[in-house]
């Protein structure tokens, strides 16, 4: 996909995962519960890994791309389950930690873990591309609605 090639781009993106989740942490409060900051680093780890695992798109298995776009669901969901028992014993420490954990995992390791699997497709770089593109755009419409109602707010 990069010029260095698939292996480099998807391990900096990991990287880049496991910064942005540290600082995820360390804003939210999270880093000082180690058993859920560790979880989440080993999970951004086991996506890495998994993006590596696969060469080519036409390796991606279609049967099973609904499990794999919901597995951060279905971690959730057992993770959830798991952590009741301690919400029931200490319910602002445990609670609060496991939501942060999985909110981080979810919106930083996850997603950033997709673009190392697009990093295997034939198209990558349009795929890219085109991520950046739509990010972009939908930012800078964002701003430019939110200045307009605000301004037609204020002007009132």
């Amino acid at each position: 996909m990069s010029l260095l090639g698939r292996v480099p781009t998807i391990i900096g993106v990991t990287l880049l995962a496991i910064f942005g989740f540290k600082e995820f942490a360390r804003a939210s409060g999270l880093y000082r519960d180690w058993w859920m900051t560790g979880a989440v680093y080993a999970g951004i780890i086991a996506v890495g890994v998994a993006a590596l695992n696969v060469r080519t798109r036409a390796e991606m298995n279609p049967a099973r791309a609904g499990m794999d776009f919901s597995s951060p669901c279905q971690c959730s969901r057992s993770h959830s389950s798991c952590s009741f028992q301690s919400c029931a014993t200490a319910p602002e420490a445990s609670c609060s930690g496991c939501r942060l954990a999985i909110v981080g995992f979810v919106y930083i390791g996850w997603m950033f873990g997709h673009l190392g699997f697009l990093a295997n497709a034939i198209n990558a770089y349009g795929y890219v591309c085109y991520v950046v593109f739509a990010t972009e755009l939908n930012d800078v419409a964002a701003f430019t609605f939110g200045q307009l109602v605000w301004a037609s707010s204020s002007a009132q």
